[in-house]
């Protein structure tokens, strides 16, 4: 483990702070040394005390619930807490067990919830004293969706002293969101569980065999002081010798291939497509949770005419919308944001028609207005009429970004500083790509993941009513991986910053003749080498970039040949090799640095390809087959040169297109056959579940 010192992470992350890592198949980690160090670990715990603080405070106990539907849950300071799970078979928000001390493990023997078998926010558990598993009490907990995150995590256990083993032997399925096991002195049967086949959301789309989910696993019981799994338990993905397992009486369960994307029962049989989680039989209404939504015990891809869907999980009617309660994460959100409470009705739910769903605030374009006592959404005027304004602040975790979404104004200024997390850059687009106008300054700073500013898709002006050290509206300090500020042929190049200077530092791949271009669309005066310096800014990239000649020459259904011409330099030993980047591409509109995350799961693969031995003989092409490609699918590439930091000229092609060829398809499913009469048979099938191609006949 690479030593990554400091703690400088805000005080509401649970993360080691750190440089960017790749992805990997199994567990990714942020630290300093062997250990968490003490400032982190207080900064922590200040924050989960003021997280549950709120939470506490936002409601009441919540009685026995006798439609199955609870609210969020904060469960604390005793065992007998817990009854507020009662009867709970959806959890409509997050779970939180937290700060239960002095509990004896007899206390939890007769604890158990088999109803819960779904959580639409995150689960936290945190110092619960003598629980030593959670199989006998959420023995059926097969779903966690992930709406709300804590710090970027759908599943966080935190210095739970006396817990051996994490029992949640249901659970199949976390939506969004990873998961976050730190200082478990005693838990084992953590590495025993592929997370990656549970938590499937950041994993590459389009490349075979590529995983890329993130997740936070340290300073728990070492792997070889814990039991095996049982052998008859499925193998790990590239494993001969270890075994999926929660405990030694529960393997892991993992559907067969035939099952393709569908969850599977307990026996391996396939479930109907509409069902999540698990079934007790292959139909429609007997699903575990919904894949789509509910609806009168069916799970449906959308809610039927006149109806709302509600948390993306459930159809309501427009009365039931409006009577929805406040949620507690409302609570937090706002009181974070230092906003009167008060202010906040007890029921904000509206039905919004455009796209009939229940929701909480207006989007983009539309003003929320009150009228006896409810909440309703209108369309705007024109643009400049309407907006969505919102406080500025520090956007150091997902949690954070997604309190800005939909927010076209910021009042104040906006400071991005992220570690570290899982799909960042996705997040950050999905989140603050309707912000059109700062009031203050913007702030990039120590952001690794961040290749390009185009998560900021619409904004437009920076005012600089108050600036940085009272000089800078726009800092952009030490980001590693920025390549490019805008793509300004898509974005267009209307853009202004009406007060203050530039200031840009420490970022080693960000070229100078971007940060001119950028001043040059703002009409700003020329920098100087203390607000912008050369020798800090690009200095381990090439900016002098020519264009490389590349083609297709051959392609199959999984593999195609690519040449180019190779690049000339006068100093042969600057070129190290070439670096192709490929990607599934639907449309022929990908761009080299929007969306993209300089730690992976994006989508983006790369290949790393050497050059050849010098010879006497003049190479006029270079080439090299891409395989474990998807057939019929069309991908964009890109190939640059891969040189010494040092060296100032390098060489990138345009992005190209191909389209792989066809193969064959999967077999057709659902295959029935019934007699019509004493000379006719009736056949039915549903299409194959992987194509592989345009099927047009059978």
């Amino acid at each position: 483990m690479e030593d990554l010192s400091g703690c400088s992470a805000p005080s509401d992350s649970l993360r080691q702070p750190g440089d960017c890592v790749r992805p990997r198949t199994r567990t990714t980690c942020y630290g300093s040394g062997d250990d968490v160090s003490w400032l982190c670990t207080a900064m922590l715990a200040l924050s989960l005390l003021t997280t549950f603080a709120a939470a506490q405070n936002a409601t009441d106990t919540v009685p026995f619930n006798r439609t199955g539907v609870c609210q969020s849950l904060d469960i604390r300071n005793s065992v007998e807490q817990f009854s507020q799970l009662e009867g709970c078979q959806v959890i409509e928000g997050f779970l939180q067990i937290v700060l239960i001390d002095r509990a004896d493990p007899s206390e939890y023997d007769n604890l158990t919830f088999p109803e819960l078998r779904e959580v639409t926010g995150y689960i936290m558990l945190y110092r619960v004293h003598g629980l030593r598993s959670l199989g006998k009490l959420f023995p059926n907990l097969s779903v966690i969706r992930g709406n709300e995150l804590f710090s970027d995590y759908a599943l966080v256990v935190f210095e739970m002293l006396h817990l051996q083993e994490l029992g949640l032997s249901s659970l199949t399925d976390i939506l969004r969101g990873g998961v976050y096991f730190v200082k478990n002195p005693m838990l084992c049967y953590i590495d025993t569980i592929d997370w990656d086949l549970i938590a499937k959301q950041s994993q590459s789309p389009g490349l075979e065999g590529k995983k890329g989910q993130m997740h936070f696993i340290r300073n728990n019981k070492r792997e070889n002081e814990c039991p095996i799994c049982p052998r008859d338990c499925p193998l790990m993905v590239g494993s001969q010798d270890n075994h999926l397992c929660w405990s030694p009486q529960h393997c892991q369960k993992v559907c067969p291939e035939s099952c393709g994307k569908r969850s599977c029962d307990a026996t391996g049989a396939c479930c109907h497509e509409n069902c999540l989680g698990g079934c007790h039989v292959n139909n429609a209404t007997n699903c575990f949770a919904c894949r789509g939504v509910l609806q009168d015990g069916h799970c449906m891809n959308s809610c039927p005419k006149g109806s709302y869907k509600y948390l993306n999980r459930r159809c309501i009617s427009e009365e039931e919308c409006y009577a929805m309660p406040k949620p507690r994460l409302v609570t937090q959100t706002n009181a974070a944001n230092n906003q009167d409470m008060e202010l906040i009705p007890d029921h904000p739910w509206k039905p919004f028609k455009e796209n009939m769903e229940c929701i909480l605030t207006c989007p983009a374009g539309y003003l929320e207005i009150n009228n006896s006592n409810r909440s309703s959404c209108k369309l705007c005027d024109g643009v400049d009429k309407c907006q969505k304004e919102c406080t500025g602040g520090n956007v150091d975790s997902i949690a954070n970004a997604q309190r800005l979404r939909d927010c076209t104004y910021i009042k104040g200024s906006l400071e991005i500083q992220i570690r570290g997390g899982i799909n960042v850059v996705k997040e950050l687009e999905e989140n603050l790509n309707k912000i059109e106008e700062i009031s203050g300054y913007l702030k990039i700073v120590r952001s690794f993941q961040i290749m390009s500013l185009n998560f900021l898709k619409k904004l437009r002006v920076i005012h600089g009513n108050n600036l940085e050290n009272g000089k800078y509206s726009l800092v952009v300090l030490d980001n590693q991986n920025l390549v490019e500020l805008w793509d300004w042929e898509h974005k267009g190049r209307d853009f202004q910053i009406k007060r203050g200077r530039l200031f840009f530092h420490f970022n080693p791949k960000l070229c100078v003749d971007k940060i001119t271009e950028l001043k040059e669309l703002a009409h700003l005066p020329d920098f100087t080498d203390l607000e912008v310096a050369q020798n800090s800014n690009g200095d381990k990239v090439a900016c002098n970039v020519k264009e490389l000649e590349v083609k297709v020459y051959k392609s199959g259904a999984k593999a195609v040949l690519i040449k180019w011409r190779p690049f000339t330099h006068y100093d042969s030993r600057t070129l190290l090799g070439y670096v192709i980047y490929t990607i599934e591409a639907p449309y022929q509109n990908v761009t080299m640095y929007d969306g993209r995350d300089a730690c992976g799961g994006d989508g983006w693969r790369v290949d790393d390809i050497s050059i050849p031995e010098p010879s006497d003989k003049e190479v006029d092409w270079m080439d090299t087959i891409l395989t474990l490609l998807k057939p019929y699918t069309q991908y964009a590439f890109y190939i640059k040169t891969y040189t010494i930091a040092t060296e100032k000229v390098g060489a990138q092609s345009k992005i190209k297109y191909f389209r792989t060829h066809p193969d064959t398809p999967s077999v057709p499913r659902a295959l029935k056959v019934y007699s019509n009469s004493s000379s006719e048979l009736i056949i039915h099938w549903s299409p194959p579940l992987i194509p592989r191609g345009n099927v047009t006949h059978y």
